[in-house]
């Protein structure tokens, strides 16, 4: 196993790319048109899940495809910076 996989096991972290088609950034009433779910369910089922990841004690990082590259770039800096912590 590398090192990476390793430490972000043992370091209970995780690092999600939420792309805007599945995953709306604001609630919303209208329905998504494959999932036929509106964007407030989509959303809360988001928040929902990231809610719980971090109630059992993980650090959630979320990358969004709306951020500019230099946004995206510094979460990842941190993400690794939290899993090589103490190897």
């Amino acid at each position: 196993m590398n090192k990476c996989v390793k430490s972000v096991s043992v370091s209970k972290t995780i690092l999600e790319y939420n792309g805007s088609f599945w995953h709306p950034e604001e609630p919303d009433e209208s329905l998504h048109p494959v999932t036929k779910k509106t964007l407030t369910e989509m959303y809360n089922n988001d928040k929902q899940k990231k809610e719980l990841a971090e109630r059992n004690g993980f650090t959630v990082f979320v990358i969004t495809d709306k951020m500019t590259s230099g946004e995206q770039e510094l979460i990842v800096d941190q993400f690794c910076s939290k899993i090589t912590k103490g190897l």
